[in-house]
């Protein structure tokens, strides 16, 4: 049986823990067995039994849970208090346009809601890391929702 073995030099950028999150998920399935060597040491099994079993031999799934944990300590994380104002809203799309780039996971909070990946398969490996573009798209287009219920109830109070 052969094994991937993946290696992440430390200290270690949101990009390259990003790459290494994909390459795992483009080399490997959920539970297919790799080693994960983290600077000088290596990811061991989370679980006792297999910790005893596998060692170092860790899940897939396991070196991306871990990963993505990292990730999301690196990565900003942004809170628009509900009920929130179009100019609050504003002002949250602009933040995070100019803080990250678009391809850039952020953590975005609606009150004490998260905003989970939109694609399934992302949203399995990120949960609620999701793209910057994704995070302002959904914040923008809450705007433009709002607009047009204001605007449709301006109509009906003027008739």
């Amino acid at each position: 049986m052969t094994t991937n073995t993946y290696t992440l030099e430390l200290p270690a950028t949101k990009e390259t823990l990003n790459q290494l999150v994909a390459k795992l998920c483009a080399e490997n399935e959920p539970d297919a067995r790799v080693t994960l060597v983290l600077g000088t040491c290596s990811l061991v099994c989370m679980d006792s039994a297999e910790r005893r079993e596998f060692g170092t031999l860790v899940k897939q799934v396991e070196a991306v849970y871990v990963l993505r944990n990292r990730l999301q300590m690196l990565s900003a994380s942004y809170t628009l208090a509900v009920p929130a104002t179009d100019e609050t809203i504003y002002q949250l799309v602009v933040k995070i346009s100019e803080e990250n780039e678009p391809d850039e996971r952020v953590t975005l909070m609606y009150g004490t809601s998260c905003l989970v990946c939109a694609d399934p398969e992302e949203r399995e490996v990120f949960g609620t890391l999701v793209k910057q573009m994704e995070a302002v798209c959904v914040l923008w287009n809450s705007l433009r929702t709002r607009a047009a219920i204001l605007s449709k109830c301006a109509l009906v109070q003027s008739t």
